[in-house]
């Protein structure tokens, strides 16, 4: 499971204010290949027992690599958030077992915040893509699927001390 100390350290003074994370249905089509991968072995074990040493090592394989790709799709789901303190913006880009990118922008720096939702499935799932544009090293961070875009552009928003504007 994802661990912000693991990632980085707040600073002083400083909490956490929402996590955002990626919608699941990115999720479930890698998760229903790879629990393919582990139930259809078992369909064929007589099948394959008969192959002898061959079988049973295909079997193996097959169940092992499922199991593999099942919890490395939900590790690298887990893994991957963007972060809302009170000082700052993190976005943790998980993009492989061994590879993570941590970029992060103060509030101060944030100019311009963009939830855009495009498709029928952002759509029918709600979900949208939030991109921040800011001025320090990360300049722009784009998250996608994000499920809650409006309350987190919203809560980023307030954070900043930008006046609200009521919807007319």
């Amino acid at each position: 499971m994802f661990h912000v100390a693991d990632v980085l350290q707040l600073r002083d003074g400083e909490h956490i204010e929402l996590i955002l994370r990626h919608h699941t249905v990115d999720l479930w089509p890698k998760l229903f290949l790879s629990g393919a991968l582990l139930v259809l072995p078992f369909f064929f074990l007589f099948a394959l027992v008969q192959l002898g040493v061959f079988g049973v090592l295909f079997f193996c394989l097959a169940v092992g690599a499922g199991f593999y790709f099942s919890a490395r799709t939900l590790i690298l789901w887990d893994a991957q958030v963007l972060l809302l303190t009170n000082k700052r913006l993190i976005y943790v880009d998980q993009k492989g077992l061994w590879q993570r990118i941590v970029s992060e922008a103060s509030l101060a720096e944030i100019r311009s915040i963009e939830s855009r939702r495009t498709g029928f499935l952002d759509t029918l799932c709600r979900t949208a893509t939030v991109r921040v544009l800011s001025t320090s090293a990360a300049p722009v961070i784009e998250f996608r699927r994000a499920p809650r875009a409006k309350t987190f552009t919203a809560k980023l928003s307030e954070l900043q001390g930008a006046p609200r504007r009521e919807p007319l």
